[in-house]
């Protein structure tokens, strides 16, 4: 089987599961596809004498992995749970699905996996280019242009050893990232993984937005953003004293199909129509878009705005800032939005109020019961 084969085998499979994110657990995957997975010792336990005399003869023989087991149709992976790292176990259950994916079980009995060979027999090699590319997918890696070899550990869940691999193969691919006869396989993975790829974290104001070419924070308009994934390590700095990553969730407008808002963030009217643009209470644009770049004055006031430095793209309704080339929105600068900063002192107040509602709610004494 070529190489490519296998890639279009993995990639069958994420769709056919709807995965959208990394790292991808082929414990689950094991799971969908309806494969029962054990340890050495449960299979030992469950699977009678002969697997178990078996088991022993290949571990201490060969020093035996993993293995892929066929009968009738149905399908067993046992692994040895004593392989260190830990994070070698999820490459290993990869590679033995990779084995059932590719139909190397043809017919019903054992294929083993050992810990060494001195020998690449080629299914071998086809199930490791299978696993590789599915808990570490070079192309949508590329795509996230996340390629330092801590990284793909952080995010992929892998060894350090898979990740120096991974880290050349995104390397390489990120070089064709223009290239046409990349674009179906780029394409493949920028649909499936969109929101996973265009994911972006402002450490100034803490909010997360998800936007393709974009090069500023869309709420305080900070160019200093990172891509936005919840295992990589560097984020680490910005956690809060519980531990966890310090997200802000600024307040949010329904819209429609066309990106206007389904009630006037001026007046609040709520009475809009398909043909309408603007408020017809009180005439605000219902739709937020890129205004243009402020100039300020010694005392930091807006003294006007060059409409034609901005890119006029529409924007979500809560953006201060245009994503794509950093000017004010129209909404930030009539002030339907407030400055990021009181927002964000409201919002952490009004939490602050919630909690401590909780914290002295009393329930009301048990009625007494007369007899």
């Amino acid at each position: 089987m070529k190489p490519r084969d296998v890639y279009s085998t993995v990639r069958q499979l994420i769709s056919s599961l709807d995965i959208h994110e990394l790292p991808i657990d082929p414990f689950l995957i094991a799971d969908e596809l309806k494969i029962c997975v054990l340890t050495f010792a449960q299979a030992q336990q469950l699977l009678g004498l002969d697997f178990a005399f078996r088991i022993d003869y290949l571990i201490g023989m060969y020093k035996l992995e993993a293995f892929s087991y066929k009968n009738n149709g149905r399908y067993l992976i046992c692994y040895d749970e004593t392989i260190s790292p830990t994070a070698r176990i999820n490459f290993t259950i990869a590679h033995e699905i990779g084995h059932i994916q590719l139909n190397h079980l043809v017919n019903n009995g054992m294929l083993p996996r050992y810990m060494f060979t001195t020998v690449k027999d080629p299914i071998e090699k086809e199930a490791d280019i299978f696993a590789g590319e599915l808990l570490r997918p070079p192309a949508l890696l590329a795509l996230a242009h996340c390629d330092n070899v801590d990284d793909i550990e952080d995010v992929c869940g892998i060894t350090y050893g898979a990740s120096i691999v991974g880290s050349k193969l995104v390397s390489k691919l990120e070089t064709k990232l223009s290239n046409s006869n990349y674009s179906s396989v780029f394409s493949f993975y920028a649909k499936q993984f969109h929101d996973f790829i265009y994911t972006h974290y402002c450490p100034t104001c803490h909010s997360t937005f998800i936007g393709k070419d974009t090069h500023y924070c869309p709420i305080c308009g900070s160019k200093d953003i990172w891509w936005f994934n919840k295992n990589l390590r560097m984020l680490s700095f910005f956690e809060n004293n519980q531990g966890e990553l310090d997200v802000m969730r600024y307040r949010q407008y329904d819209t429609d199909e066309n990106n206007r808002v389904t009630q006037c963030l001026q007046c609040e009217n709520e009475d809009i129509r398909e043909e309408h643009k603007f408020c017809m209470i009180c005439g605000l644009e219902l739709e937020n878009s890129c205004f243009g770049k402020p100039h300020y004055d010694g005392y930091g006031n807006i003294e006007w705005i060059e409409e034609q430095d901005g890119c006029h793209k529409p924007l979500p309704p809560n953006a201060r800032y245009c994503p794509y080339c950093g000017a004010m929105s129209v909404y930030f600068y009539k002030h339907i939005l407030k400055d990021w900063q009181k927002e964000q002192a409201e919002i952490e107040q009004e939490q602050e109020q919630e909690f401590q509602s909780l914290q002295n709610f009393d329930s009301p004494p048990d009625e007494e019961i007369n007899f």
